[in-house]
């Protein structure tokens, strides 16, 4: 009897002494109202898109990353993450960012426009083409993913096409010169002189301090 009133005592003493302990551990955190993390989060991309574009790379990526443990399917966090990466010569994990941005919101224009440029500069043609069409068809006014698209078409000789999407580009942006040069480039090649030179001043006139402008402009004059 006595043996076991010792065991007894000595578990009591055990848990007594563990209660004691116990007592000066922080309790569970209350959950966070959802309304409150969503925003918690926004202001940390907020955060990270200042540092991102004020050059601070470090932070910006630090940033990023804990918006995407809280959000892993965030399109937007994944696909200026990948761009940051890009930037930092870190190519490959860049895209595959990217690509994670393109899954988690198909309809998520300059992330197909990004992966487009990044397929463009490995030489892959067909798929970039491919992903600007998706960025024009998400963002119908989406003129720089026109003016790439145009681009494209224009390095496989699909001529017609490229005349096509840099017009689809200056209707978007009427001031936009790279694409008013490009659609003259595209002209002159179909032999289309006057609407290449009309092109060309249209060029200048939005971008006066625009030397391949006035270079083309003067060729096309010659000629």
């Amino acid at each position: 009897m006595d043996g076991e009133s010792e065991s007894r005592d000595g578990g009591d003493s055990g848990l007594t002494a563990l209660s004691d302990r116990a007592a000066g551990l922080r309790r569970p955190a209350a959950p966070v109202p959802r309304k409150e993390l969503v925003q918690r989060t926004a202001d940390l991309m907020q955060k990270a898109v200042i540092a991102h574009r004020g050059g601070d790379f470090d932070k910006a990526e630090r940033l990023y990353r804990r918006v995407l443990h809280r959000q892993p399917r965030d399109a937007i966090a994944l696909n200026d993450l990948g761009i940051l990466l890009v930037q930092r010569g870190q190519t490959q994990a860049g895209e595959e960012l990217i690509r994670k941005a393109v899954a988690a919101k198909p309809d998520y224009a300059e992330a197909h426009s990004n992966l487009g440029s990044m397929l463009k500069s490995k030489g892959e043609i067909d798929a970039a083409i491919a992903e600007f069409q998706a960025a024009v068809a998400a963002k119908p006014d989406y003129a720089e993913a026109h003016s790439s698209l145009g681009s494209m078409l224009h390095s496989k000789g699909e001529i017609d096409a490229a005349i096509v999407e840099f017009q689809a580009a200056v209707a978007a942006k009427p001031d936009y010169a790279e694409a008013h040069c490009s659609l003259a480039l595209s002209f002159e090649k179909k032999g289309n002189v006057e609407e290449a030179i009309a092109a060309s001043d249209r060029a200048i006139a939005s971008k006066p301090a625009y030397p391949e402008a006035h270079f083309f402009l003067q060729s096309s004059i010659s000629h």
